[in-house]
């Protein structure tokens, strides 16, 4: 299997990872939430699987983020736990967004490593992908990519947001920061 896999829902129940190097790929919930709200609301077109009435579009424009944000952190709690308990099931190998933008050469030297591409061409790979990830688009909050930093979370949502989100996300933070630990960051 390989692709990103959006919702673990979408995995078939008996599915069996044991065999398989499989990296699961996380970014800070609290970022992932701010990111959702400007791709729903602005940038995101309509698709058969996503077709928002306008007018729900330009309600959620006349809102605060953070009353988006709050009204999805359980959808997307839930998302996490079940990412986690497949994790802890199959003992997946846990790379985070903020290491793959932050520190790019050893985040894809890494994950090159674990998938085992020869060194011959591991280094090329390396490479390609530190420039693109190296790309920091000014942000535009119509356009998909609209941020690329990671930690945008501190400057759109309000400081008590902010602590509702840590509370309630505390042990997906905690493992996303013993990560983030990891790599250096």
């Amino acid at each position: 299997m390989a692709g990103p896999i959006r919702l673990a829902d979408f995995l078939p129940p008996k599915l069996d990872l044991s065999r398989t190097r499989t990296i699961l790929h996380l970014r800070d919930p609290r970022d992932v939430l701010v990111s959702l709200y400007f791709s729903e609301i602005f940038s995101h077109p309509s698709t058969p699987t996503f077709h928002p009435e306008k007018d729900w579009r330009d309600e959620w424009r006349n809102r605060p983020i953070d009353d988006f944000v709050l009204m999805k952190a359980p959808e997307y709690l839930e998302r996490y736990d079940r990412f986690f308990e497949l994790s802890d099931k199959f003992n997946l190998r846990l790379k985070t967004y903020e290491e793959m933008v932050l520190q790019p050469e050893p985040y894809f030297l890494d994950v090159c490593r674990f998938f085992k591409v020869p060194e011959s061409q591991a280094g090329e790979i390396v490479s390609e992908f530190t420039k693109v990830a190296a790309r920091r688009p000014p942000e535009d909050k119509d356009n998909h990519v609209r941020k690329v930093t990671p930690g945008d979370h501190k400057e759109k949502l309000a400081a008590k947001t902010v602590q509702e989100l840590d509370q309630s996300f505390s042990h997906v933070l905690r493992r996303l920061k013993a990560a983030w630990s990891e790599a250096g960051l």
